[in-house]
């Protein structure tokens, strides 16, 4: 899905405002057909990802929840992470992200805190470590697991390090006429033990077999079930849809190979009775 142009966003926070009344299936289906129908979805240019597969994270300073000074690598060293880049203030897109995200995660047998971390950078300098102690609050109690407190990171920075961070994620964004909100685009960075990025989850939706077998894959086979490391073997992912899918070419090779065994196996057994035989 593409992100809202400056245009749009107007109209979507007061499509907002009118559906936080609904209920939540039909409120969701409205902020859906909003984004997918509206004629003015197609966001300009800077304000789209661009996917930096590969890309090492600078060593940037940022501010938690608490109000301590954090290294964003620091967050990354033992484990890997998901990275969300938006604002607290946000009136519909980056809540619908998080939401999105943390109700993926309810389904994947992996814990936030324990297996990885998910870090929440906002985009705008202005906001406070006690707005995103706040937000943090509600995703853990809707997150609804013990000790995943320690791997929610909800951070806040100067100027600089935000556009530094942006740059470097493919983040674009831009601020409204006003200056109070921002147009950008919506979506979920894998990062690998280290902060180096290994995959994108771009749009709203994310499905929850996808984020497992990119959290296995990016940590290097240190998570995840020997069922997960199969299952990578046989999937591919595609940057241009974000998603997993078979790989043809693997199961073809792994089916010649099964088959040559097979056949090897039988040759060795029928050389083996004619010689018990003789």
């Amino acid at each position: 899905m593409k992100s809202l142009s400056i245009g749009a966003l107007a109209l979507a926070r007061a499509i907002s405002t009118v559906t936080r009344r609904l209920k939540p299936a039909l409120r969701k289906a409205t902020l859906l057909a909003f984004f997918f129908l509206h004629p003015l979805q197609a966001a300009p240019p800077q304000t789209d990802f661009t996917q930096n597969l590969g890309q090492q994270l600078p060593d940037l300073t940022f501010t938690n929840s608490t109000g301590t000074q954090v290294s964003l690598l620091s967050l990354t060293e033992k484990r890997p992470a998901l990275l969300v880049l938006g604002y607290y203030r946000c009136p519909m897109l980056c809540g619908v992200v998080m939401k999105s995200l943390v109700r993926s995660l309810q389904d994947i047998r992996m814990s936030v805190g324990t297996d990885f971390d998910v870090i929440f950078v906002s985009i705008d300098p202005r906001e406070s470590p006690s707005l995103a102690a706040e937000k943090k609050k509600s995703y853990v109690t809707y997150y609804g697991r013990r000790s995943s407190a320690a791997g929610f990171h909800l951070l806040t920075g100067n100027p600089d390090a935000i556009q530094q961070l942006a740059d470097t994620t493919g983040f674009g964004f831009v601020p409204t006429d006003d200056g109070k909100e921002f147009a950008h685009p919506s979506g979920v960075l894998v990062l690998t033990p280290g902060g180096t990025i290994s995959r994108y989850f771009l749009g709203i939706e994310y499905p929850p077999t996808d984020l497992r077998l990119a959290l296995v894959e990016a940590s290097d086979g240190t998570i995840g079930s020997p069922a997960d490391h199969l299952l990578l073997l046989c999937c591919n992912y595609d940057p241009l849809t974000g998603r997993y899918g078979l790989a043809i070419n693997r199961l073809i090779k792994a089916g010649c190979g099964l088959t040559f065994g097979a056949l090897a196996l039988f040759v060795i057994r029928s050389l083996h009775r004619e010689r018990r035989k003789s």
